[in-house]
């Protein structure tokens, strides 16, 4: 059985500009937006277009594009 790594501090909207990463993961982007993970991945699932930001599911999981959450962050999302 696989063991979660806890995170040593969260991440802040600044970390995530600064990283190399494409996808998100759900922890990452609750710490930033002030909630827990698995509220974000439930309304991931079940509303995932009442979070501003899109969401790639992938069977159980649930990843956030790193630039789309930024540009949500920073109010310049583009809805084409």
């Amino acid at each position: 059985m696989r063991r979660k790594k806890k995170l040593a501090s969260k991440c802040t909207l600044e970390d995530l500009k600064e990283s190399e990463l494409e996808l998100l993961v759900p922890q990452m982007v609750a710490d930033v937006l002030g909630t827990s993970a698995k509220t974000l991945i439930q309304t991931a699932r079940n509303a995932p277009d009442s979070l501003g930001f899109p969401v790639i599911k992938i069977g159980k999981r649930v990843r956030i594009p790193r630039r789309a959450f930024i540009d949500f962050m920073l109010g310049s999302s583009k809805k084409e």
